[in-house]
């Protein structure tokens, strides 16, 4: 009977460890998703404030950054190669 109880503690513990983990893990990659998006909205702002500062030097995006900006939402007025 005395095993009985420690492997249902051992059970009980391994249960509630694998829990947090998963918690951990879930709220590490919500963060890390909205960091992402954060990062890649500030560039997008910074490319805009390049391009109206650039604008006459030829400025230009690449198809990927005019891509990460159109999924956001932010029009940027320069040429894209």
């Amino acid at each position: 009977m005395a095993n009985y109880g420690k492997a249902k503690t051992d059970t009980i513990t391994l249960a509630f460890s694998a829990i947090i983990i998963l918690a951990v893990a879930v709220f590490g990659a919500l963060a890390l998703r909205s960091g992402i998006r954060k990062t890649e909205r500030a560039e997008c702002m910074k490319w805009q404030g390049e391009a109206d500062a650039f604008k006459t030097a030829g400025y230009y995006l690449t198809s990927w950054q005019a891509a990460q900006c159109a999924h956001y939402g932010i029009n940027i007025n320069a040429i894209t190669k």
